[in-house]
C-alpha cells in the first residue's frame, strides 16, 4: 500500500466531534491501546490532520507542536498514527509503527525471527512457513481479516502491519502466506513520518538483533500474564506496564517457545525458499537442482571456497528440500551429484583426505538454470523445462560438445547397430544423435563454441581420433565411431534418466492444448439493457448468449411491429435503449438509428453484435481461465530471404498461448527436419514472447506439425 511514493491530494483538521468517533474506532478495535490513546489521538489542543492520499488512502495525523524543529515529513503534516483504505475508513483502521512503538501491547503480534524482515522490506507478504507458535502450540487465536502486526522475537519492536489472509485451521498446514503486509518500517509512510528508529536493530535492509535489559523482577510480573494473554490471541504486552516493561515480557515468551517450535523453525531457515512436500515428491532431481541454485546462486554466492560438500547440504539443502530423499534421485547422494553438476560446468569440485569438497562455483551458468528452475519454489509451474545457454562461455561449450559426443558413443549408439547406421550424414548425426543425449538443463549449440560450425567440430573429433570422417559431393559423412579410444572407454556417462519428463505432465506434443473462446463483452452504452434482462453488464458472453439477449429485450418489451417465416425479416421498432446499444458513442456513424425507427431484426442484430467488445478466453487443461480483450492471436509463420534467395530462415512465434513451449518446437524441428533451430526473445520492453528461427524454407512443414504433433488448428496459423 505504500511502498510507492504518494502525494497528499487534500488536508483537513479533524473537529471533536471527529477525534471522538475516531478514538472510539480505534478503542473498539484495539482495546489495549487505551493505557496510551492520548498520545496517538489527543482531545486537546495538539492539531490532529485528516490526509487524502493520492494512492486512495486516509491517514490521520499528528500536526508538529509550535516551537519544535521540523524533520523529514513532518515539516508540514506531522507523524502518521492511523491510516486506511478511504473505502473502510469507518470500519477498520490499522497504527502505524509510530502508533505500535507508542503502545507495541495495542494490537495481536505475529512472531517471527529477523531473517523474515528482509524479505518483508522487500515487497512480500509474510508467508506461512515464517511464523512462529506460541507455547501453546498455537498462533494465537488466527482469523482470517484480523488486522495484527509482525514482531521478530530477537527485537521485539512491531515493525510491519496487515491483515490475515488464513485461519487457524488452515494455518496449521504452514502453507501459503498468513499476513498481507499493508505497511512497514522503511516504507513511504513511515518516511513520511519523519523517519525514526526505536532502537538501533531497526535498519533499512532488516530487522537485526537487539538485547533489551529486562530486570528480573519485571520477568517474574511479565510471566503471571502470560498465560492469559496466549489464550486471548494478544501479544504478551500487561496494560498496566510501561513500554520496557512489555518489551520484556515479549522477550519473555519468545524465551520461552517450544523445543518441538524452535525445531519446526530450525527447519525454516529459509521460508521464502523451502520446498513443498508435493513439489518434492514431484520431481527430487528438479527439486534438489533448485535447492542447489539456490543455495550457491543467493544464499552463499558471496561464500568462501573450498567448502565441504556435507556442510554445504546439512546448512543449507537440507533446510530448502526437507523433505528429499536423496535415493529417489538419479544422483543418489549428494557427492554424486556434485560431480555430475561439475561435469555440467556448473562448479568444480574436488577431493581432500576422502571428502568431496566444492572448490568453485559459475554463477553465470548457476544464473542461467535459475531462470528455469525459479518457479518450482513457488505455486507456478516452470516455465519451460531446458535451461538456457546464454552465460556458457565458448571453451565451455566445446567441452560440453565433446562430452555430449562420449555420451552418445557410449549410451545413444547400440554397437550392434553400427554397420547399419554408418555411414551417416553430419546434420543427421548432430539432430538425431547429439542432441538426444544432450543434458536436459543445458542444451548444445554449436554457434555458441568456439568451432561457430558443425564441420569444424567434427574435423576436431576426426583429429583426436575419436571418429573417422570422409567428404563426398560437399557433404561430410561419419563413416565410424572409435570406440576403443582410452578417453571414450574411461568417461562415465552421466544419468540418462534426468531426461525424463516430469511427473504428472505430458509431452508437447500429447498434452491437451488451452481452450481458446472468443467472448463478447457489452460497451458502456450497451450495460442497461443487459442489466435489464438480469444480465452482468460487466460480463463476458457467447456471439449465441448476446444474440439470445437481443432476442429476449425485443420479446419482453414488445418491439416486434410485422411478423415473418423468416425471424431476422421481422420489423422492429427500436426504443431509446436499444437505440443507445446500437449507436457509436462518437455518433458518426452515416445510418444512425433513432429512437422510434423501423427497421429490420437482422439489421439490429447484425449492428448491437458489432457494438459489443471482443475478448477471447483461455482455459488451460489443468484449469485456471483468464480472459483478454482482443481476438486470438494467431501464430505467425514467415520466412525470411536472405541473401538473395540463397538462404532463407523461417521464423515462428506466438506459440506459447496454445500451450507450446518455444525450446520443445526448436527441439522438434531439429530431429524432424534434420537443420538447426533456435529460440529468440522478441524485441520490445515488455514483450516476453519467443522466436523459434529455423534453417531453411520449412513453413509449409512447420504448419503441418504445429496442427499433428502440437493440434494447433489450422484456422489459427497465419503462414506467409
Amino acid at each position: 500500500m505504500f511502498r510507492k511514493t504518494f502525494k497528499v491530494q487534500k488536508s483537513n483538521p479533524m473537529r471533536s466531534t471527529d477525534r471522538k468517533k475516531l478514538r472510539g474506532l480505534v478503542l473498539k478495535l484495539y482495546p489495549a491501546a487505551e493505557p496510551e490513546i492520548d498520545r496517538m489521538i489527543p482531545i486537546g489542543d495538539v492539531e490532529v490532520l485528516v490526509l487524502k492520499l493520492s494512492n486512495k488512502c486516509t491517514v490521520w495525523s499528528l500536526n508538529v507542536e509550535q516551537g519544535q524543529p521540523a524533520q523529514g515529513g513532518l515539516d508540514k503534516f506531522g507523524q502518521p498514527m492511523f491510516f486506511a483504505a478511504q473505502y473502510e475508513e469507518d470500519k477498520l483502521v490499522y497504527p502505524t509503527v509510530y502508533s505500535l512503538w507508542i503502545e507495541p501491547n495495542m494490537m495481536p503480534v505475529m512472531f517471527t525471527h529477523v531473517e523474515v524482515s528482509r524479505y518483508i522490506f522487500g515487497g512480500a507478504d509474510l508467508m506461512m512457513a515464517g511464523v512462529l507458535k506460541r507455547r501453546n502450540g498455537t498462533f494465537g487465536g488466527m482469523s482470517k481479516g484480523q488486522p495484527r502486526c509482525i514482531v521478530s522475537v530477537e527485537n521485539p519492536l512491531p515493525y510491519a502491519v496487515g491483515p490475515l489472509l488464513l485461519g487457524e485451521q488452515e494455518a496449521a498446514a504452514r502453507k501459503g502466506k498468513a499476513l498481507k503486509v499493508l505497511h512497514h518500517y522503511g516504507d513511504s509512510l513511515w518516511s513520511f513520518g519523519g523517519g525514526s528508529k526505536p532502537n538501533e536493530g531497526f535498519e533499512l535492509s532488516s530487522i537485526r538483533p537487539f538485547e533489551i535489559a529486562v530486570s528480573a523482577e519485571d520477568t517474574k510480573d511479565a510471566g503471571r500474564d502470560l498465560k492469559e494473554a496466549e489464550t486471548k490471541g494478544q501479544p504478551v504486552f500487561s496494560t498496566d506496564q510501561d513500554r520496557s516493561e512489555g518489551v520484556g515480557e515479549l522477550v519473555n515468551q519468545a524465551e520461552g517457545l517450544s523445543v518441538e517450535d524452535q525445531a519446526a523453525d530450525g527447519e525454516n531457515r529459509f521460508p521464502e525458499y523451502r520446498l513443498d512436500p508435493a513439489q518434492v515428491d514431484e520431481d527430487p532431481d528438479r527439486a534438489l537442482q533448485y535447492a542447489f541454485v539456490i543455495t550457491v546462486g543467493k544464499l552463499y554466492r558471496d561464500g568462501k571456497y573450498p567448502v565441504a560438500a556435507s556442510w554445504l547440504y546439512e546448512e543449507y539443502i537440507k533446510h530448502i528440500a526437507p523433505d528429499l530423499d536423496l535415493a529417489r534421485t538419479g544422483s543418489k547422494n549428494f557427492s554424486l551429484f556434485l560431480r555430475a553438476m561439475s561435469k555440467r560446468h556448473y562448479c568444480k569440485t574436488k577431493e581432500v583426505e576422502g571428502e568431496l569438497q566444492l572448490a568453485l562455483v559459475s554463477l553465470k551458468n548457476v544464473d542461467a538454470l535459475g531462470k528455469q528452475l525459479a518457479a518450482v519454489g513457488s505455486d507456478n509451474e516452470s516455465t519451460c523445462e531446458g535451461a538456457q545457454t546464454d552465460g556458457i562461455s565458448a571453451e565451455d561449450m566445446d567441452d560440453l560438445l565433446v562430452q555430449v559426443f562420449m555420451q552418445a558413443v557410449r549410451v545413444g549408439l547400440d554397437p550392434e547397430e553400427d554397420a547399419e547406421r554408418f555411414p551417416m550424414e553430419s546434420s543427421a548425426f548432430y539432430s538425431k544423435v547429439l542432441v538426444s543425449c544432450q543434458p536436459h538443463d543445458l542444451p548444445i549449440d554449436v554457434k555458441k563454441s568456439s568451432f561457430k560450425k558443425l564441420s569444424a567440430f567434427l574435423k576436431y573429433l576426426a583429429k583426436e581420433k575419436y571418429c573417422k570422417l570422409k567428404e563426398a559431393r560437399g557433404q561430410t559423412l561419419i563413416l565410424g565411431v572409435n570406440r576403443e579410444h582410452s578417453d571414450i572407454k574411461n568417461y562415465k556417462p552421466y544419468e540418462m534418466g534426468s531426461q525424463r519428463k516430469r511427473t504428472g505432465s505430458t509431452p508437447a506434443s500429447e498434452a491437451s492444448p488451452p481452450k481458446l473462446e472468443t467472448m463478447l463483452k457489452p460497451h458502456q452504452q450497451q450495460a442497461k439493457l443487459f442489466k435489464d434482462m438480469s444480465y452482468n453488464p460487466q460480463g463476458e458472453y457467447s456471439k449465441k448468449t448476446a444474440s439470445e439477449v437481443l432476442e429476449r429485450y425485443v420479446q419482453e418489451r414488445k418491439l416486434v411491429l410485422e411478423d415473418n417465416r423468416d425471424p431476422r425479416l421481422r420489423v422492429i421498432v427500436v426504443d431509446d435503449v436499444l437505440m443507445r446499444s446500437l449507436s457509436k458513442p462518437s455518433g458518426d456513424e452515416p445510418e444512425q438509428v433513432a429512437s422510434g425507427g423501423r427497421t429490420s431484426f437482422r439489421t439490429i442484430q447484425e449492428r448491437f453484435l458489432s457494438r459489443l467488445e471482443i475478448y477471447y478466453a483461455v482455459e488451460a487443461p489443468g484449469g485456471g481461465r483468464k480472459v483478454r480483450k482482443g481476438e486470438v492471436p494467431k501464430v505467425k509463420v514467415t520466412c525470411e530471404d536472405r541473401q538473395g534467395g540463397r538462404k532463407h530462415v523461417t521464423k515462428c512465434h506466438g506459440i506459447e498461448l496454445y500451450g507450446v513451449d518455444p525450446k520443445v518446437l526448436a527441439t522438434k524441428c531439429q530431429v524432424a527436419f534434420a537443420c538447426t533451430a533456435s529460440t529468440h526473445a522478441m524485441p520490445g520492453k515488455n514483450n516476453t514472447a519467443v522466436e523459434v528461427r529455423i534453417q531453411g524454407d520449412v513453413s509449409g512443414k512447420l504448419e503441418e506439425l504445429l496442427v499433428k504433433e502440437f493440434h494447433i488448428p489450422r484456422h489459427r496459423i497465419d503462414s506467409r
